[in-house]
């Protein structure tokens, strides 16, 4: 059965708030507000309320949203990195980015692939993947992550969610790529004629 797929659209300092549902391919219109509790009160149907939110790692990098919908004990819902169009506004993949901060590129490869250590790896990042996973199914285009690592602007890894059963379904290419071949490469890894049109 087909889940719900929400996009949440607020201002900087989260002074108001729209939300649109995708529904067979179909954008509907689903709430306008300006109080981040009355967001809190509709996201609560969907998300489960909790006493206890995992804390703020690097609280610097969070949005107001985050930080509004904590105060309100909801869970932040998950979002994604950008949706690449074609030149006639037709959605092309869903695009996700994932910053490798502790590890060398190769060796964080290495981790996602083995048994033990990918497994929990997948776990902890199991509801990320599942929003790229739902929101390319929805839209019927297919998913691709790009891993960065951290200081290093020339070390980059791709793949996709193929499903989120297991860390099988976490598909990982072969080579790491400097930034050229990187680049080279993407229209291989995007249908032809499709130009980046928005982010969240």
């Amino acid at each position: 059965m087909a889940r719900n797929v929400f996009f949440i659209i607020y201002t900087e300092q989260c002074t108001r708030f729209l939300v649109y549902e995708l529904s067979e391919g179909i954008i509907k219109d689903v709430l306008d507000c300006e109080d981040c509790k009355e967001l809190s009160v509709w996201l609560s149907r969907y998300v489960e309320s909790r006493r206890q939110i995992k804390p703020l790692v690097q609280p610097e990098y969070f949005s107001c949203l985050d930080r509004c919908l904590r105060a309100k004990g909801v869970s932040y819902p998950g979002n994604f990195d950008d949706i690449i169009f074609s030149e006639l506004n037709v959605p092309r993949v869903v695009l996700e980015f994932s910053r490798v901060k502790y590890n060398l590129l190769q060796k964080h490869r290495k981790n996602l692939l083995s048994q033990e250590i990918g497994e929990r790896f997948f776990r902890e990042d199991r509801n990320r993947w599942s929003i790229i996973l739902e929101l390319s199914q929805a839209l019927s285009i297919p998913n691709l992550i790009i891993w960065w690592q951290d200081g290093n602007s020339d070390k980059f890894m791709t793949g996709s969610v193929a499903h989120v059963d297991s860390k099988n379904g976490l598909e990982i290419d072969d080579n790491i790529l400097s930034f050229h071949q990187l680049k080279s490469q993407l229209p291989e890894m995007i249908p032809k004629g499709s130009e980046m049109a928005y982010g969240t």
